[in-house]
This record gives C-alpha cells, sequence and structure tokens, in this order.
C-alpha cells in the first residue's frame, strides 16, 4: 500500500491532501494546505514548552534523559526543519484570513518551514538537550546517566543498540520479573523502536523548503498582529526553549513536579558517578585481558622466576 511512501505518516497525509486538491480542482470546497514541517512544543502561548505527546523530538529528549536511549541512527551534521505549534496554529489562521479576507486565490499552497533562516543540526539538539537535562532539570527515575552518541552507519547503530538498549532492558526486566514486578523495559524499548522507524526517515535525509507564500504573508500583516498571531522568531533562545520544553514535559507528560527537581539532580550526580566508575572499571578489565594477552604472546607463558621459586621449595 506504501509503495514509494516511507511510513504510514507520510502515507495519510499525502492521501489527505490528494482529497484536498481534488475540492480545490472542482472549485466545490474553498480550500487551501498548509504545510507545517515537524511540529514542536509551544514556544510561547498558552504555555511554553506544552505538547500533549512524546513523539518526535520530545520522545528523543525524555527517552535519553532517562537513560534510555544511547544510539540513533542519525545524519549529525544533517538539519531538521522545526516549527512550533503555536507558529503553526497562528500560520494556519493567517493562511485562512489572506485566503478569505484578501481574496488572494492565487495563493493556496502554504509551507510553514523554519530552516530557510534558521539552521539547526540534529546534533546542536540532541547536545543542547543532553546539556538542559544533566545541569538544569535533570528527570526523576533516570535509569544510566545521558550519553551515547548518533551513528551514521546502520549496522554499527544497531549493534549498539544490542549492547546499550535490549540487554540492559532484558536484565533489568528478568530482575523485576525475579521480584515479583510487572516488567517494563522491553516494552518501552519496543516503543521506542516505532519511534526511531518513524523519525530516522527524516533525521537521514534534509530538504530545503519554498516558503515564498509565507514570507509575503509576513509582509501583509502589522506590528500588533505580529506580537498577537506570531509566525516566526529569529531571535529564538535555544537553551530556554529546551529547557521550557524539557520543563512542561516534566509537568505535563511524566507528571513530575518541581518539588521532586532537586532529588532528581541528587540521583543524577549519583549515576554520574556509577557511569565514570563503571568506564574506568570497562577500561581497565580492557588492559588487563589486553596486557596479559599480549605478555603471553611474547614471552610464551614462560617465567623466569619459576625455577628459583622450585629450588626454594626443595631447599
Amino acid at each position: 500500500v506504501l509503495g514509494n511512501i516511507p511510513n504510514t505518516y507520510a502515507y495519510t497525509k499525502s492521501l489527505s491532501e490528494a482529497l484536498v486538491v481534488e475540492k480545490q480542482q472542482s472549485k466545490s470546497v474553498p480550500a487551501i494546505i498548509v504545510r507545517p514541517s515537524i511540529v514542536i512544543p509551544v514556544h510561547r502561548d498558552p504555555l511554553p514548552g506544552w505538547t500533549d505527546n512524546i513523539n518526535g523530538p520530545t520522545g528523543l529528549l525524555i527517552g535519553a534523559g532517562k537513560g534510555v536511549i544511547r544510539s540513533m541512527y542519525c545524519n549529525s551534521t544533517g538539519y531538521g526543519d522545526y516549527l512550533p505549534v503555536d507558529f503553526a496554529v497562528n500560520g494556519i489562521l493567517v493562511c485562512s484570513w489572506n485566503y478569505v479576507g484578501n481574496r488572494d486565490f492565487d495563493r493556496n499552497i502554504y509551507h510553514l518551514t523554519s530552516s530557510a533562516e534558521i539552521k539547526v543540526s540534529w546534533e546542536q539538539v540532541v547536545n543542547i538537550g543532553q546539556w538542559v537535562v544533566c545541569n538544569r532539570l535533570p528527570l526523576n527515575g533516570v535509569m544510566w546517566y545521558p550519553g551515547g552518541s548518533m551513528k551514521t552507519n546502520r549496522l554499527h547503530h544497531n549493534i549498539c543498540c544490542f549492547l546499550y538498549h535490549w540487554v540492559p532492558a532484558f536484565f533489568i526486566d528478568c530482575l523485576l520479573f525475579c521480584l515479583g514486578y510487572p516488567p517494563v523495559l522491553c516494552r518501552v524499548q519496543r516503543r521506542v523502536q516505532k519511534g526511531f522507524e518513524v523519525l530516522e526517515y527524516y533525521a537521514n535525509n534534509q530538504w530545503d523548503f519554498d516558503n515564498a507564500n509565507v514570507l509575503y504573508l509576513r509582509t501583509l500583516i502589522n506590528d500588533i498582529e505580529k506580537q498577537n498571531y506570531p509566525i516566526q522568531d529569529d531571535d529564538i533562545d535555544l537553551y530556554q526553549y529546551f529547557e521550557r520544553c524539557i520543563h512542561a514535559a516534566r509537568l505535563y507528560i511524566l507528571k513530575e513536579s518541581d518539588e521532586s527537581i532537586p532529588a532528581a539532580r541528587r540521583h543524577m550526580k549519583i549515576m554520574y558517578c556509577v557511569d565514570k566508575i563503571c568506564k574506568v572499571l570497562i577500561v581497565g578489565l580492557f588492559l588487563y585481558f589486553v596486557g596479559g594477552f599480549l605478555f603471553r604472546m611474547v614471552f610464551g607463558g614462560q617465567s623466569t622466576s619459576m625455577p628459583v621459586v622450585e629450588n626454594f621449595a626443595r631447599i
């Protein structure tokens, strides 16, 4: 059914647009097509940082902040095209006003995009989100200290997912089962993988959209209307915006109150120490076994001290 379309998300959008185009061509229904890019949480109104789901970048930040996501198959230098949901809603209102109020029937397709003016790479998204979670607003119940990296090789990503996603999830679920609690992490990882299936296509491809019609709309609205119905913000502070997003995710999605932030910070410091200790132990064990192997290879397993010990024993 999908054909060359990458996923059902893109398929349903294409299907709905095709139905609208039919109505436009028959002139039976006055309609316009507004195409927002990747819709992200609220920037200004009514609640900064608010969103009602964990799809897209918000879910990525939550998963990484909990320490559950350690690897992502993504072109780190590529940039995505993001649009806060309040800008998307305002854009729909302004586009509709221009079509109906100004009777501008020639402009009936609008691209509500941002990449032509503001380019934010996936690496920036992950790094800023990780900094906010580790230093400003840690989440409750962090499984491991947030980290990991983006992979450009599918095989490398799959190996890391198996080692850092599935193996720990299976181990902890077995432990929970033995303690009489329901297993949860494997179910979480399955949900994460389904989210990756949708996001990976957009994270590994890059598009530049023509938003000339939206740029034209900006010239039609006055300063007061721009304040009441903003559809752009060229001076957005990414660190402040991400902090608002994670704060809203804590409150409205994860149901974590602000009173729990000090405890979450203490827990994050503990997980930081655990992470560093485990890494030192792993490196130490690796060097120990590699050093022992090389020593046996060079000296053939012989030791000059053995005859001395044997002679001492005889005496």
